[in-house]
């Protein structure tokens, strides 16, 4: 990586020498590309109808909620899907709903969603399970 780059993008940005290169990585090499990316606003959020199902998720979740069934959240272990996990889980709990989060565990489960593990989740009373950063899963 070309230091001179860094040196030169980090001052400008305002950002640590790391974050810096960590932009110039990712190809935000000039100053209002990265600039662009650190300070996005509303304006940047694309809308949610794009993502396909999110309305019939939306209605699932409340309509959970409004029945006051339990509801799982399935999450994973990266950044991502636990990331994603707590913020569905602060929402729904935020609603007052009824939820907890499932990690599968690395060894036992392995990684993503079984028969097993749904079973489990199934038996311990959840009525509805959202999938984070995930697949979608079906029955085998």
């Amino acid at each position: 990586m070309d230091a001179d780059a860094v040196a030169a993008l980090a001052p400008r940005l305002g950002v640590s020498p790391l974050l810096a290169r960590l932009l110039i990585a990712r190809g935000l090499i000039d100053e209002p590309l990265a600039r662009s990316f650190l300070d996005c606003g509303r304006e940047s959020i694309h809308p949610h109808g794009l993502l396909k199902g999110i309305d019939e998720a939306r209605d699932s979740i409340l309509g959970a909620i409004a029945r006051g069934e339990k509801i799982t959240i399935f999450g994973d272990y990266d950044a991502d899907g636990l990331t994603g996990a707590s913020i569905l889980y602060w929402v729904v709990r935020k609603l007052r709903g009824r939820c907890e989060i499932f990690i599968p565990h690395r060894n036992r489960d392995g990684y993503g969603a079984s028969a097993e593990s749904m079973a489990r989740i199934a038996a311990d009373g959840t009525r509805l399970m959202v999938m984070i950063d995930s697949p979608p899963w079906r029955w085998p």
